[in-house]
């Protein structure tokens, strides 16, 4: 058989606590209602927090089973995106590259806060695919990394290319007061 559900190991300990703090009233009658109440509450304070982390461990350990069949069997984008949901940007990152995935391993380093990174996957990407249905969306990322690094002539640059290509683009107006304000 398993492991005991958080909640049944947590009403067997609870269980016998509460045993234990009858005996203990019983033998100390000078403790009182609100004692026995205050004591009652601690114990059952210590057991909420016990199985919360049990549970939050059982998580974990899900999550990390389904990060490894993922891996174990080819799906790499499905793998990046589980460490990206666990805030693990940079892992996400690499296995979106591992996966071919680059504007998603650049939006990862965007989210891990490496700019430098981000700038330099969405550069390489540009290279590449200036004309790919993402360009728009990867030159204006690339202007506002450029441009977070204090890169202004290369962000300048990403914003003039996006409105050069896009002149009907979405993110036209942005492009125009970004590249105003560098």
């Amino acid at each position: 058989m398993g492991d005991p559900s958080p909640f049944a190991e947590s009403l067997q300990t609870l269980t016998a606590l509460l045993a234990s703090v009858q005996a203990f009233l019983e033998e100390n009658p000078m403790v009182g209602r609100v004692g026995a109440l205050a004591l009652i509450l601690l114990v059952a304070l210590r057991i909420w927090r016990a199985a919360k982390a049990r549970m939050a461990r059982l998580a974990t350990r899900e999550v990390e089973e389904k990060l490894q069949r993922a891996l174990s069997s080819g799906k790499l984008r499905q793998a990046g995106d589980i460490q990206a949901a666990r805030g693990l940007y940079r892992e996400a990152s690499r296995i979106y590259e591992r996966a071919g995935e680059f504007e998603r391993a650049a939006r990862a380093m965007l989210q891990a806060g490496d700019m430098k990174a981000a700038a330099d996957i969405f550069s390489s990407l540009l290279d590449k695919y200036s004309d790919g249905p993402l360009a728009g969306a990867m030159f204006m990322m690339l202007g506002n990394a450029r441009f977070n690094l204090g890169e202004l002539d290369d962000a300048m640059r990403a914003f003039k290319k996006y409105i050069e290509k896009f002149p009907n683009g979405s993110s036209l107006e942005e492009a125009k007061r970004s590249e105003e304000h560098t």
